[in-house]
């Protein structure tokens, strides 16, 4: 994926109400990928603003 997919799919996961659950299943797929470093990073800002 590219750069610009990339942030399509993050501006479209940020406008969901992401319950504690699916923030945690979401992080741990992550998790699982070889370099998630931006991508944890970008999921742990918008758990903190909710």
């Amino acid at each position: 994926m590219g750069t610009n997919g990339f942030q399509h799919l993050f501006r479209a996961l940020a406008q969901l109400p992401l319950s504690a659950d699916e923030i945690a299943c979401l992080r741990d797929w992550l998790a699982a990928l070889a370099a998630p470093g931006r991508c944890l990073a970008l999921i742990e800002q918008r758990e903190q603003r909710q």
